[in-house]
């Protein structure tokens, strides 16, 4: 019995990892038709210039934060009103981000918001370890799964 127990542990086991979705082939699954990728370009235009200004926003006022931090004797009212800016401009650029999830949710429909957000989940993991993601998806695929990163 023990034997038997063995041996269906180990079988259930490989079939399992034989079965689990890679990010590479989650992300050769993954496909669009055309009025599904128009509709994603469109949502992703509309806070897209937001998101942008928020985003070089952010990176000057954490330059501005680390120069002041760098002085003698720092101004602490400078230092956190600069820092106030940068929370403002991050809550923006989240909550952009926020209602374009919900957007594809809500026009695309749950199944297709899921495989999307499946397919930026493995992207990222692809690109993480080093490799390109158009080797497994087409460049437009890729460019439109960045923007919800």
């Amino acid at each position: 019995m023990q034997r038997f127990i063995f041996i269906l542990v180990v079988f259930l086991g490989l079939t399992g990892s034989l079965c689990a979705q890679t990010p590479e082939r989650i992300l050769q699954n993954f496909t669009l038709n055309g009025n599904q990728i128009q509709t994603l370009q469109r949502i992703i235009n509309q806070g897209q210039q937001t998101i942008i200004d928020a985003r070089a926003d952010i990176r000057i006022d954490q330059a501005r934060l680390a120069r002041l931090i760098l002085d003698e004797t720092p101004n602490w009212t400078e230092i956190e009103n600069t820092l106030r800016q940068d929370l403002q401009k991050e809550y923006q650029v989240r909550l952009t981000l926020i209602r374009r999830n919900l957007a594809v949710r809500n026009q695309m429909g749950r199944e297709t918001w899921v495989r999307i957000f499946r397919a930026v989940r493995a992207l990222h993991q692809v690109e993480a370890q080093g490799e390109s993601p158009r080797d497994y998806l087409e460049p437009r695929l890729v460019r439109l799964l960045r923007a919800f990163r």
